[in-house]
């Protein structure tokens, strides 16, 4: 009678886990796949486009005209120049962003994607 309570009970949990819901994932990959531009990580640069990332073995130049250097040196169309940081993203126009900000604004993105997603209440 134990094994069977046991047995059940083992049944039960693992089907709570099957459960969950995957619209974080979902909405995470769907994020990525929109993402287009440059991140270093662990001292290398990182090349995001079309969801796949694959690593930046040559300088690239932006939309707008500024140019990421394999050294994580990006040098803008007026002159100036930055250093990307571990965790810093360079979108494909130019825009420099520290891992706090992109990361913000990618959990602000999928917070909105999740409130499009809910049901509206029609009988107001």
């Amino acid at each position: 009678m134990k094994k069977i309570l046991v047995t059940l009970i083992a049944i039960t949990f693992s089907v709570g886990v099957f459960a969950q819901d995957s619209t974080n994932s979902m909405a995470s990959k769907q994020h990525m796949q929109k993402h287009k531009g440059v991140m270093m990580k662990d001292g290398k640069l990182w090349m995001m486009k079309n969801g796949e990332t694959t690593q930046l073995n040559g300088d690239l130049t932006l939309d707008n005209g500024a140019t990421v250097m394999v050294d994580g040196t990006v040098k803008m169309k007026d002159g100036t120049t930055a250093t990307l940081k571990n965790g810093d993203y360079v979108s494909m126009d130019g825009i420099i962003k520290n891992k706090d900000d992109w990361q913000k604004d990618k959990m602000m993105k999928d917070d909105k994607m999740k409130m499009d997603k809910m049901p509206t209440d029609s009988a107001k």
